[in-house]
């Protein structure tokens, strides 16, 4: 008989054998080995609460493939050259180049990390904060959280933000993915 610890290491096993990943782990002590199946243990209850109900799934097994399929769409390739278009990488691999000669224990590819999110979130990412009124541009003002819609929940969000506009009254919904 099988145990949801079992569930996910077979589960584990066959996604990074389906992805070219699998890692060699070091030899482990038997402490570690409970040490990381109680973690598994609480961390797996957590997410088959949090996403098991939410999205129909029956059991761990579920839960894990859910969470699998949407990993998958950050690997479209039609999705990636669009937000690759975004990224000025000449200038982040410069900066990479830059950071990694002034700290030579830090390899290329963590400092090309770096640069990259140095450049992410006050260059590219942009709050919006008071969200606009859809109706007249007006500023809103959060109401609280709704329920998303079948549409919300296809689309990937798990909860929507409800605000309410301080001119006209119109409720705006804001999904979060």
């Amino acid at each position: 008989m099988s145990t949801p610890l079992d569930e996910v290491q077979e589960v584990l096993l066959a996604y990074y054998a389906s992805k070219g990943r699998f890692p060699r782990p070091k030899d482990v002590t038997p402490k570690e080995v409970e040490d990381v199946k109680s973690v598994l243990s609480r961390a797996f209850t957590q997410m088959t609460a949090q996403h098991g109900n939410q999205r129909g799934n029956n059991g761990l097994r579920g839960t894990i493939s859910t969470l699998d399929k949407d990993v998958d769409k950050y690997e479209n390739e039609e999705l990636l050259k669009l937000a690759r278009e975004e990224i000025p990488l000449d200038e982040l691999k410069a900066i990479a180049e830059a950071l990694q000669e002034s700290d030579q224990s830090l390899c290329y590819e963590d400092a090309l990390a770096e640069a990259l999110v140095k450049w992410f979130k006050p260059t590219y990412f942009k709050w919006i904060d008071p969200i606009p009124c859809s109706k007249c541009k007006g500023k809103t003002e959060s109401k609280g959280m709704g329920q998303p819609t079948q549409d919300d929940l296809l689309g990937g969000a798990g909860r929507v933000e409800l605000h309410r506009c301080t001119s006209c009254g119109h409720t705006v919904r804001f999904p979060r993915y």
